[in-house]
């Protein structure tokens, strides 16, 4: 028995000691499932949803796979959270790990929102579309869809 209690100490040590975050991963777990895209705006030249396209516009978050679906057109990348930081950071990875944008979120009950910059750059520090000169950002307010 002292040998299972031995084990399970050193297994705890070894994840809090690796950056395994019971945060990070009870916020993944709150932010799974389907969201209706209720604004988005950008700054730059890739400005991408007219207010037709919006209401039609989603977002898919499953596992550590999140898939933006604008009508016809689908945009899909990996996520890491880490809740510790102040605003909370989540860092988008393409299909390319050098594809990586850097971002922050805003998780409260059945309302997210997600900032982040096209360039790889710098990470937002506030939920706005104006970022410095040379970042690309973009501002998605996100509901949650109900189950039906």
């Amino acid at each position: 028995m002292k040998a299972f209690a031995l084990i399970f100490a050193a297994l705890g040590f070894l994840l809090g000691s690796s950056g395994f975050s019971q945060d990070a991963q009870g916020d993944k777990d709150k932010i799974q499932g389907t969201w209706k895209i209720v604004s988005f705006e950008a700054r730059g030249p890739k400005d991408l949803l007219s207010k037709e396209a919006l209401k039609s516009a989603k977002v898919v978050i499953k596992g550590d796979k999140i898939t933006f679906h604008f009508g016809k057109k689908t945009d899909e990348a990996r996520f890491k959270l880490d809740p510790a930081k102040k605003p909370k950071t989540i860092n988008f990875v393409g299909k390319k790990t050098a594809d990586t944008s850097l971002g922050i979120y805003l998780l409260e009950g059945d309302d997210l929102k997600l900032c982040w910059n096209v360039n790889d750059t710098e990470r937002p520090t506030e939920f706005s579309k104006v970022g410095k000169v040379g970042q690309e950002l973009r501002l998605a307010v996100l509901k949650r869809e109900k189950k039906k």
